[in-house]
């Protein structure tokens, strides 16, 4: 089959071209996605949503070449997932103390006496209780802008 008539099928929901897709590129993207990222599980979530993300979003796609479809869309991901970790490992509620500028400034306000210390606490709990009680998609946005 040549990569017009894989692809042409593809578009029009053929289940053996998508399987073909996934069985030929999965292992080169693994390969490729590891250069990136060491945690195997993380690994294996980006490259499903990809392949996800190609299988519904078929119909939508031009004649292009698959392969660099798959390797810009695993690049990409695999990018969003590092900046995301560099966000979230970045900032937590816990270090907001030792953060520059206006949460510095915030935190001030919660560390000069042991009540102060307390209100802090106080605070923090609060958090943590109305981010548990959120769904676990808006607790996840929640948690990634903070």
């Amino acid at each position: 089959m040549n990569s017009a008539e894989l692809f042409d099928d593809l578009r029009l929901g053929k289940a053996e071209a998508f399987e073909f897709i996934f069985k030929t590129y999965q292992p080169r993207l693994k390969a490729y996605a590891s250069r990136f990222i060491n945690q195997p599980d993380d690994l294996n979530d980006i490259l499903q949503d990809c392949f996800v993300k190609l299988w519904e979003s078929r119909e939508k796609l031009t004649h292009i070449s698959i392969s660099s479809l798959l390797y810009t869309m695993v690049r990409n991901a695999c990018l969003n997932f590092l900046r995301h970790q560099m966000v979230a490992n970045q900032y937590s509620i816990d270090e907001l103390p030792n953060q520059q500028g206006s949460e510095q400034l915030y935190s001030l306000i919660f560390h000069h006496n042991a009540e102060e210390e307390l209100v802090y606490e106080e605070l923090h709990r609060q958090i943590q209780e109305v981010l548990n009680s959120l769904p676990e998609q808006s607790k996840m946005i929640c948690l990634i802008l903070k």
